[in-house]
């Protein structure tokens, strides 16, 4: 008797251990992001470099100004075919001389009038590694909601 309550209790425990986890991603299910899992994420930081190279040659005056990352407040993963990123960025333009920065600043790092023309971006990251290079990391600008409902 005292062997059949204990696989029950251990059947129990592997059974419902899934269900008790606070932090798991879902399959299908949008689940935001703190701010460590964020800056920590290596998907989501190389996404905020393409994001912003692409928006740098699409601008007109690459030779004056330059769009460099303000921060990235929001952002969600969902697991579809891969992991799909919905981020929320603020982006700051800053002179060419000044943008040497290869990360996002903090507000404390920039003066008020950087801080003054910050602008919300929003974009998409689909990370399939499995496929070929350029199917693999695809990065899309996004209209600006929630990134838990886009």
């Amino acid at each position: 008797m005292a062997k059949i309550f204990v696989v029950v209790v251990v059947l129990s425990m592997l059974c419902f251990s899934p269900c008790l986890s606070t932090k798991r991603m879902m399959t299908g299910g949008i689940t935001p992001l703190d701010s460590s899992e964020i800056k920590n994420n290596p998907i989501i930081k190389r996404g905020v470099e393409n994001f912003l190279k692409k928006l740098n040659q699409d601008q007109g005056s690459p030779d004056v100004y330059k769009l460099i990352c303000g921060s990235v407040p929001e952002a969600s993963s969902q697991v579809v075919q891969g992991a799909l990123y919905r981020v929320k960025m603020e982006i700051i333009p800053v002179p060419v001389d000044s943008a040497n920065k290869d990360r996002c600043i903090r507000d404390e790092e920039a003066n008020s009038s950087l801080l003054a023309n910050k602008s919300p971006v929003c974009f998409t990251i689909w990370s399939r590694p499995w496929l070929d290079e350029s199917k693999s990391f695809i990065v899309q600008e996004q209209e600006c909601q929630e990134v838990y409902n886009l």
